[in-house]
């Protein structure tokens, strides 16, 4: 073989020409030719920009999670009673529009109280019964007027009051294509200044910080809060504000 190549390689060089010969190992062996290339790869040219855009828009809908807890001394007029005072719940709330569709029980109990100040075995005070329930609503600014009519109707807990855009998800595609188009603006801008040309993409990674949700500290109400009590302002007032869903994106591209 080699006697073969010297000869070949004689009578080029009669012609003025020469010929090369590489090694033929890469060509047995894929995984040194795969090495080659990802180092090939590696040494390639690139620069990242970034760019942030911001999407504001008032949330439009109310989630109150809200519960009526009654106390007594027997476990069937204490379910009773908290029973009375839900449905009175579920009628006041139907004044406003807000149906059964959109009120979700997602707790309901009846349990005994026990005291446990002596040593000797505890014994029952009473009972306690608790039927929480969600309020979904899509009008926020009846947040207020739908506190009030829980709390007169007999609610005597509210531990969430939060305000959410439904449909985030495409406020979030929103402001992610926002933030590729200035990041695209703004790489032809630096390259241009450069005296480059952009090559193709090599990467992306996009960012999203999605603030969506707005919540309430818990409300307890006591019998001094309620109406005719010391404060008659016993309903603070709630503003629903706006809400921004952002979105940041890295561009990362080839330089030919």
């Amino acid at each position: 073989m080699r006697l073969m190549i010297k000869s070949l390689q004689a009578g080029l060089i009669g012609l003025g020409l020469n010929l090369l010969v590489t090694p033929a190992a890469n060509a047995h062996n894929p995984q040194d030719f795969r090495q080659n290339q990802e180092q090939s790869n590696a040494h390639k040219s690139v620069f990242s920009v970034s760019a942030t855009a911001e999407v504001t828009q008032n949330p439009d809908h109310i989630e109150i999670i809200a519960a009526v807890i009654s106390r007594g001394k027997d476990a069937q007029d204490t379910g009773q009673d908290n029973a009375q005072k839900m449905s009175t719940v579920f009628a006041s709330l139907s004044q406003l529009g807000i149906t059964e569709k959109n009120i979700k029980t997602i707790n309901i109990s009846l349990e005994p109280r026990f005291d446990y100040s002596q040593k000797r075995r505890p014994r029952i005070l009473g009972y306690e019964a608790e039927n929480r329930i969600a309020i979904t609503h899509d009008n926020p600014k009846q947040a207020g007027d739908i506190v009030e009519r829980l709390i007169t109707a007999g609610v005597n807990d509210i531990d969430d009051v939060r305000f959410y855009i439904k449909d985030a998800e495409s406020l979030q595609d929103m402001a992610t294509d926002t933030a590729i188009k200035k990041a695209r603006k703004k790489a032809a801008a630096i390259a241009a200044s450069a005296g480059v040309s952009l090559g193709k993409l090599h990467g992306i990674k996009i960012d999203g910080n999605n603030q969506n949700g707005q919540n309430y500290d818990q409300i307890v109400v006591t019998a001094s809060r309620k109406k005719g009590g010391d404060d008659d302002n016993y309903i603070p007032p709630i503003s629903h504000g706006e809400q921004t869903i952002t979105a940041r994106v890295t561009l990362t591209y080839e330089l030919p």
